[in-house]
């Protein structure tokens, strides 16, 4: 392969316009940029430069702007910043350059032919924005090194930076005269649309299989293989078996409505030349006007020796991912299952929406559902390990789902317990849990209501049980009943200062001091006359009574009491 340019001085400037989604990420692109500055074309990404001196919007908007093409690095986190739907604060950098762009395809009228979107997997084909999806775009295999020599992908990329066709076009020779054809009906060439069909019907065949009448006997074989994996499967293959075997057109109208009646529609392609179908309807017509506009599950087989789609294929399928099976022979028994298990995934499909849907209503299938379920495996053309299969499947993920559900639940009543209403960090904190259980925002409100409905029908009990029983909830008897202790374990201390203030209390000015008498543990004492002086003045007299003593009088002996009736000791 000749890799010399049309002119080696002149190097083209790219600029590559991306998102910091990881580091292998990061090292893919520099690894591309490396390559193709390394085959002579001027290409720059930021990681070559440290801090521009006009910043980094500047410096962004120029290299837009004096770039003859900027490679758009697609992929989800770039997609959203773009598209201008990421998290503020994040990925300013292609949020920036995805401005810069749009304003310039807008300012062009949307004629682009400079940007080019590059992926570095199939998958990533719809995260492409959406007004750069009109343009081819190019899918690379993450490499060290990209070679001129072994890598196709590389080339085609690099032959559309360097205005190096692949083919060339051919010089113009004289116009030629045909004789005019009779006039024939129902030719596809001359309509202007195929008709709409109506696919909500019910299918009466597994796949229909989409084939170029050159291609009739190797088809044929492939539809063989798959019989052989399951007798009754239903493939749509002769429309009209008289027009098939002479070569004859058969009728827009009976493909339409083998599709019509067909799960999912197989397309075999076989090379670069223009592929019709058996009534010569062209390929690329068909799945614009049908498959896609009516969201047709459909598969391409590509056929031995044809390693890749069409370009024009590429063109029209960018909307979604379309299943690939590349055969490179016909009766590889590995390429058969992956085609035979393809065929099958609209009736898995199907039959598993409805094994959820009876499933999801109470967590378990009434005897009416099973019937249902078993003669819709029939009318789907199931085996019965497959049924198995999908039910076994579809019923870890929903107990897995409730498992997750019931835990998001739980923490948000234990939070409730704790704290009601509820403070943003701990509303932070469950989203972060949401994330993390992987739980839909619809679920998750679900789950909130009921928790905080449980939450107020049990304060509402609580507060009946009060009103019925008279007694405070268990939290609030518990605080009544820590401040008895407190106040009973009190009370002897309090009792002796009492005391004390009274036995240190001011000698009374009267002539008697009045001594507590304890009824219960001694009798009155009796002073002697003889022993108190009847002249003296200064000492006082103490009036013993002779009566009943005083209930609530304290006798105290009296070889306690000193002769002024001031100090008082307590025998405890």
């Amino acid at each position: 392969m000749s890799t010399e340019i049309i002119d080696p001085n002149d190097h083209p400037k790219v600029f590559i316009s991306y998102s910091w989604d990881s580091l292998k990420h990061k090292k893919s692109v520099k690894d591309l940029a490396d390559s193709l500055r390394k085959h002579g074309i001027d290409c720059e990404i930021d990681l070559h430069e440290q801090s521009p001196s006009d910043g980094w919007p500047r410096w962004m908007q120029n290299q837009v702007k004096k770039a003859k093409f900027v490679l758009i690095v697609c992929t989800d986190k770039y997609y959203k910043r773009f598209e201008g739907t990421e998290e503020p604060g994040k990925g300013k950098g292609a949020t920036w350059e995805g401005a810069i762009i749009t304003q310039e395809l807008y300012d062009t009228q949307g004629k682009n032919t400079k940007f080019i979107p590059v992926i570095f997997s199939d998958r990533d084909s719809h995260y492409i924005p959406t007004i750069l999806r009109p343009a081819t775009f190019y899918v690379l295999e993450p490499s060290e090194e990209y070679s001129l020599e072994t890598d196709e992908k590389y080339v085609k990329l690099y032959r559309r930076l360097t205005s190096q066709p692949e083919n060339e076009k051919r010089p113009l020779g004289p116009l030629v005269i045909l004789k005019p054809l009779e006039p024939k009906e129902n030719l596809s060439e001359t309509r202007k649309d195929i008709p709409e069909i109506n696919i909500n019907t019910k299918s009466q065949f597994d796949a229909f299989l989409a084939y170029n009448i050159q291609d009739k006997e190797i088809v044929y074989k492939i539809a063989e293989k798959l019989k052989e994996k399951q007798s009754d499967l239903k493939l749509c293959l002769d429309l009209d078996k008289e027009k098939t075997i002479t070569g004859e057109h058969i009728s827009d109208k009976k493909i339409l409505q083998a599709i019509k009646e067909s799960r999912c529609v197989v397309l075999f392609v076989v090379g670069n030349r223009q592929e019709k179908l058996q009534g010569n309807v062209d390929f690329i017509k068909l799945i614009e006007k049908v498959l896609l506009k009516r969201n047709i599950y459909f598969i391409f087989v590509l056929l031995p020796n044809v390693k890749e789609l069409p370009d024009d294929y590429d063109h029209c399928i960018t909307s979604r991912e379309i299943p690939q099976i590349n055969f490179r022979e016909i009766d590889e028994p590995s390429t058969i299952e992956e085609l035979f298990n393809r065929i099958k995934e609209p009736a898995k499909q199907k039959y598993s929406e409805k094994f959820k849907e009876y499933l999801y209503n109470d967590g378990k299938i009434s005897d009416m559902e099973l019937k249902r379920l078993e003669k819709l495996q029939k009318i789907l053309g199931l085996t019965d390990n497959e049924v198995f299969e999908i039910k076994n499947k579809e019923s870890k993920i929903i107990e897995e789902h409730k498992e997750k559900l019931d835990e998001y639940k739980q923490a948000v009543k234990n939070y409730l317990d704790k704290e009601y209403p509820l403070s943003q960090e701990i509303k932070n904190d469950l989203k972060i849990l949401q994330e993390d259980l992987n739980l839909k925002d619809e679920d998750v409100s679900k789950l909130e209501n009921e928790a905080h409905e449980e939450y107020q029908k049990r304060r509402e009990e609580n507060v009946s049980n009060v009103e019925k029983e008279g007694n405070p909830p268990h939290q609030f008897s518990f605080i009544k009943k820590k401040w008895f202790i407190a106040i009973a374990a009190a009370l002897p201390t309090l009792a002796i200062i009492v005391l004390l203030l009274i036995n240190n209390a001011p000698k009374p000015t009267s002539t008697a001091i009045h001594v507590i008498a304890d009824v219960t543990t001694s009798p009155p004492v009796h002073i002697p006359k003889s022993n108190v002086p009847t002249n003296s003045v200064s000492d006082p007299v103490i009036n013993i009574p002779t009566s009943t003593p005083d209930p609530i009088r304290t006798n105290i002996p009296n070889s306690k009491i000193s002769n002024t009736g001031t100090d008082v000791h307590n025998n405890k």
